[in-house]
């Protein structure tokens, strides 16, 4: 077995075995979840009817997520099971230049917000998962003069005469 590091690590299979047998001992080995356990015999990805013969060198390939853009465009990326959503927020940052932190929020099935801690290996994904990522508006907590204070959206576009545009407006002055 070819592990997602490059490395070839000796794994024994037994005579008979069944692709679920195998991919249940690569799974724990490796850490990635059987459902996104991908494994490639040469170029060619193996199917439930395969079974091992005595020299077979098996490739494990991380899973590919699909991330939805706030621009609307899917892109396919290859994730590590030792990745996170932390992780992933870099990577989108770097190759899309959509600014990390906590701008970026990640969605699962369109409902569940991701945390930047959930580890790959942990997540129920699947090789073609999709991960909507939306903006979200930096909040600014303003003390106005008078002792008032508020919590404000601004766009991340916003220049400085725009956000003491819309504070003045929004404090009345």
């Amino acid at each position: 077995v070819i592990g997602l590091d490059g490395e070839e690590e000796l794994e024994q299979g037994n005579p008979g075995s069944n692709i679920r047998t195998v991919k249940s001992a690569i799974s724990e080995r490796f850490g990635v979840p059987m459902k996104s356990l991908r494994l490639f015999l040469g170029d060619k990805e193996v199917g439930r009817d395969y079974c091992p013969s005595k020299g077979d060198v098996l490739s494990v390939v991380a899973p590919r997520i699909n991330v939805q853009l706030p621009t609307g465009k899917r892109v396919e990326i290859q994730v590590s099971p030792k990745q996170n959503v932390a992780d992933l927020k870099e990577i989108v940052d770097k190759e899309y230049g959509i600014p990390e932190g906590s701008q970026q929020v990640f969605f699962f099935q369109g409902k569940d917000e991701l945390e930047d801690d959930v580890l790959f290996s942990r997540a129920d994904f699947v090789d073609g998962t999709i991960l909507e990522v939306r903006m979200e508006k930096p909040k600014v907590r303003i003390q106005t003069p008078d002792g008032r204070s508020m919590e404000m959206e601004f766009e991340p576009s916003d220049t400085k005469n725009d956000v003491r545009y819309k504070i003045a407006r929004e404090i009345g002055v």
